[in-house]
């Protein structure tokens, strides 16, 4: 990490479970660099924040890129993105559940409930 060019965020998406690990999170915390927490085909990351920002990245309820996300689904980040920002943390979602389209529609409905 430390040859990463500076003046830069960085953000990990760890797909491997084996570096989903306390000392991976370490070094991630004191480079301040995000942990990118993820959900794809019902894998998820913890919610660990080790950085002064989030990136989340929405990839698909049903499948890798596929189905849309229910209301309730889309109402627990809103209330985690909430809580967050109230921290100080600043937050980035990616939606990439894009195969029939739904990526743009879930955004917007994330949006309205913030």
């Amino acid at each position: 990490m430390k040859e990463l060019p500076k003046g830069y965020r960085f953000a990990f998406e760890l797909r491997d479970p084996s570096w989903l690990c306390e000392e991976v999170y370490a070094l991630l915390k004191k480079h301040k660099h995000a942990l990118c927490l993820y959900e794809i085909a019902g894998q998820r990351t913890p919610k660990l924040i080790t950085a002064p920002f989030v990136y989340v990245r929405l990839h698909g309820p049903k499948g890798a890129y596929q189905g849309s996300y229910s209301s309730r689904t889309l109402d627990n980040w809103a209330k985690d993105f909430l809580m967050w920002a109230r921290k100080g943390i600043e937050v980035f979602c990616y939606f990439d559940n894009d195969e029939k389209g739904y990526a743009p529609q879930n955004a917007l409905k994330l949006r309205d409930l913030l």
